[in-house]
């Protein structure tokens, strides 16, 4: 009809009604349901005016966000975010600094290169409480160190999952060793205390996440090179 021609611009173009309506559904947000994720970084600005880029969850395997334009991301498969444990069995994290400045900046760059996405997913093992709680504490530390955030803020987002609390390497799965014998060999550390210790390093100056050096510090950890790791200004 002609006033279908006209609304559309005629057979061979769109009029200004249907472009209009083409930019109106690219300007609103994606539709997502995560109902069952965490928000652990909503997007807009932060701190200094930083504009911080799409949201960011986390979640396990089975509640993983779906919806329109979602990106997931894991660190399950990849061997730089890999606990070496001392205590095989029984210490299971949470990872080096040197590996948590890496995944740091690992999101920095998934936000920069996604930035149009409409969600960023960490996405968790189902199955290991250990995976859930290192990939927990990388975010946190992501808020803190990246973002600027205290500790308190830093755990805020997920004070409401369960998540398992590391242990010490001593213990009954190294028998017979100096450290079994111990007093208090079962010391236990929260997300929050790790976090604390995270931002008290931060505000001493003793950790900067900027100028971190990454490769200088994981060479140290080695054993042929002193498998030194404290951070002592």
């Amino acid at each position: 009809s002609l006033l279908a021609q006209g609304l559309l611009g005629g057979p061979s173009g769109l009029g200004s009604l249907a472009l209009l309506w083409m930019a109106y559904a690219r300007s609103q947000p994606a539709r997502i349901d995560a109902s069952q994720a965490i928000l652990w970084r909503p997007a807009g600005v932060g701190r200094g005016g930083k504009v911080l880029g799409p949201p960011l969850y986390w979640a396990p395997n089975h509640r993983c966000p779906s919806g329109e334009s979602i990106v997931a991301y894991s660190t399950e498969d990849k061997p730089e975010f890999v606990y070496e444990a001392f205590n095989q069995g029984r210490d299971f994290g949470p990872l080096d600094i040197a590996r948590t400045v890496t995944y740091c900046r690992w999101v920095d760059l998934l936000c920069s290169t996604h930035a149009e996405c409409g969600a960023l997913v960490h996405v968790a093992s189902d199955t290991s409480a250990e995976d859930r709680a290192n990939s927990v504490v990388l975010c946190c530390a992501y808020l803190l160190l990246a973002q600027g955030a205290s500790a308190e803020e830093s755990v805020q987002p997920f004070e409401k999952e369960p998540l398992k609390p590391f242990l010490d390497c001593r213990g009954e799965h190294s028998p017979g060793s100096a450290i079994s014998d111990e007093l208090d060999p079962d010391f236990e550390l929260s997300l929050l205390e790790v976090m604390r210790g995270l931002e008290r390093a931060r505000n001493l100056g003793w950790l900067d996440y900027n100028t971190f050096g990454v490769e200088e510090h994981s060479t140290m950890l080695r054993p042929e090179h002193g498998d030194m790791s404290w951070l002592i200004p």
